[in-house]
């Protein structure tokens, strides 16, 4: 009966503990709950408590401590108040072309502008480049086309009239060079006079004017010289192989006359500096006035009293009367020396023109030579003509040397 009676108290003591967890749960306020009890019980929900909160969206009761679960609210991902608190968050646009990426909010510090003053494409107001007119539609679309034999094809592009200029895109914002939409000609395949691709019948160039058959109007160059590669100089330019056109005054990199090229992209820029050696530059052959080796007159392996020779010194004299470099002919009857006189000694100089439309005449009276320039050079030919002449100057004794010099000419009525 004992061990009964002790299981009736234990039991009647739970109870009462019970009962008092119960109590305080139901009467005991907010402020009256130990803080210590509201962490072991895991917060406060009484009913009594009268929750105050910093917002609408803080989560943590100002009285009793009590969390709640909230969730701010917003328009989009870069709007920076809460709808619901009104607490502020910071947040960044990321704009392209005037334009949030994120939120599509368009970027307020680009000014807007209607465009209203253009010039040749260009807003006078902002200077955005604008490739739209109000009277046509803008840039136009050029469908893509194929070459045939005779005619250019192309890709599709965009072309505005506006400033004539070609685009990738319909917004004008990828500039294409003529050469990035243009599919070249493919020309004539012929065999057997026939073209195999088009059917033409391939032109036998029988009425050529100026360089172009008035039947096909294809280019035929048939008065064509040949210009060796010669190596530049102290003073003179040198050249590329090139091949020139005598009727039009056109240089070509191809005996064919098919691709052609500038006077200055044919020369070879002059070295611009003697390497004298016994008194003689190695390069062009000039001689040294101040004696020695060096261009100051200095030692080399000649020593400072070298004294040129007399063949040296008459081809000296020779660079000096009409020099190395491109000179311009002016007038017709150009003289050229036929001998240089050295201390009493004569040196014989007799010269070849290497351009068959000029002549070269010998004045016997005067001792001279003659360039004869024809005045019927067209005067459509934007490129500098010139001929070369190559100068051989000779002793008594049968040693010469050669040298190479360059006029150019002009149309008749620049001269």
């Amino acid at each position: 009966m004992k061990r009964t009676n002790s299981i009736f108290v234990v039991a009647r003591l739970m109870l009462l503990v019970l009962t008092l967890v119960i109590t305080v749960f139901t009467f005991a306020s907010c402020e009256g709950l130990p803080p210590e009890l509201q962490g072991i019980l895991g917060g406060n929900n009484n009913s009594s408590c009268e929750h105050t909160y910093d917002n609408a969206c803080d989560t943590d009761c100002n009285e009793c401590g009590t969390t709640r679960t909230t969730e701010h609210t917003y328009d989009n991902a870069c709007d920076t108040d809460c709808n619901i608190c009104g607490v502020t968050r910071e947040t960044e646009h990321t704009y392209a072309d005037g334009v949030c990426s994120v939120c599509g909010a368009a970027d307020e510090s680009v000014p807007t502008c209607e465009h209203t003053n253009i010039e040749n494409c260009v807003c006078q107001d902002c200077g955005a480049t604008v490739h739209d007119f109000p009277f046509i539609d803008v840039p136009m679309f050029m469908p893509a086309s194929a070459p045939t034999c005779d005619k250019n094809g192309n890709i599709d592009y965009y072309y505005c009239i506006g400033c004539y200029q070609a685009f990738s895109d319909a917004d004008g914002k990828n500039k294409l060079n003529y050469s990035d939409f243009i599919i070249p000609a493919l020309g004539h395949d012929y065999v057997d006079g026939a073209c195999e691709r088009c059917g033409a019948i391939e032109c036998k160039h029988t009425t050529v004017e100026n360089c172009v058959c008035k039947d096909c109007n294809e280019a035929v160059h048939t008065n064509v010289g040949h210009e060796p590669a010669n190596p530049p100089d102290c003073n003179t330019p040198g050249n590329i192989e090139c091949y020139g056109c005598y009727d039009c005054n056109k240089l070509f990199s191809d005996a064919e006359c098919k691709n052609e090229i500038t006077l200055e992209e044919a020369l070879i820029p002059a070295i611009g500096e003697h390497k004298m050696v016994g008194g003689v530059c190695e390069f062009c052959g000039t001689t040294n006035p101040n004696g020695g080796g060096g261009n100051d007159g200095s030692n080399d392996s000649q020593g400072p009293d070298y004294v040129p020779t007399s063949l040296e010194l008459a081809v000296q004299a020779l660079n000096e009367l009409y020099g190395r470099a491109y000179q311009l002919v002016t007038t017709s009857d150009y003289e050229l020396v036929s001998k240089i006189v050295i201390d009493g000694e004569e040196f014989t100089v007799t010269w070849v023109i290497a351009n068959e439309s000029i002549t070269l005449t010998y004045d016997e009276a005067r001792g001279v030579y003659l360039v004869d320039i024809p005045d019927d050079i067209p005067d459509e030919y934007g490129e500098d003509l010139y001929y070369s002449i190559v100068a051989t100057i000779s002793d008594g004794e049968g040693q010469s040397e050669e040298h190479l010099y360059k006029r150019v000419l002009k149309p008749a009525e620049n001269r």
